[in-house]
């Protein structure tokens, strides 16, 4: 196996795993998942947001979701109005096509460029080593996604969800 392979493989497995369970949540994505915990809008949302920045990193181009950023970036505070948020059916879009946006991504960089320095690193992540090579950035993607995906199975544990298998 190749490296675009594995970075492929973890790219599919965590999204598959992490949009399964934000689906589940589309009738009750303002469910926090512990007291004034994080919503599923606003997890997914996070995500997405964030992963399109970093792959914005790799091509070059503004990221498609940075009007979002009031809403979804890091350290913002996660609300449970409706009428602040896009709507959750948008959001769950939005992460779609960020991961196919991940996947075009990859395959044009290919083994050959994933060593290669992302053209766009924003001063405030220019010393993060886990963001140094485009391949890095991807498996970075892949991770972030899996990172959040407890805190849905807990928003859908409060809802008295059974696990999903």
């Amino acid at each position: 196996m190749n490296a675009t392979d594995a970075i492929r493989i973890a790219l599919n497995l965590s999204y598959e795993w992490t949009l399964a369970l934000a689906e589940d949540l589309a009738d009750a994505p303002f469910t926090e998942p512990t007291p004034g915990g994080n919503p599923p809008m606003w997890i997914v949302g996070h995500i997405s947001f964030s992963n399109a920045c970093l792959l914005a990193m790799i091509d070059g181009e503004a990221s498609k979701l940075e009007t979002w950023q009031s809403l979804f970036a890091g350290g913002t505070q996660p609300s449970t109005d409706p009428t602040q948020y896009p709507d959750y059916g948008d959001v769950l879009q939005a992460f779609r096509d960020v991961h196919a946006q991940a996947l075009a991504i990859l395959e044009q960089t290919g083994d050959a460029g994933l060593d290669e320095a992302p053209p766009a690193i924003p001063d405030f992540l220019a010393k993060m080593p886990e963001l140094q090579t485009k391949g890095k950035v991807l498996m970075f993607v892949a991770l972030h996604q899996i990172a959040h995906r407890g805190q849905l199975a807990d928003a859908r544990r409060v809802l008295g969800r059974k696990p999903m298998a």
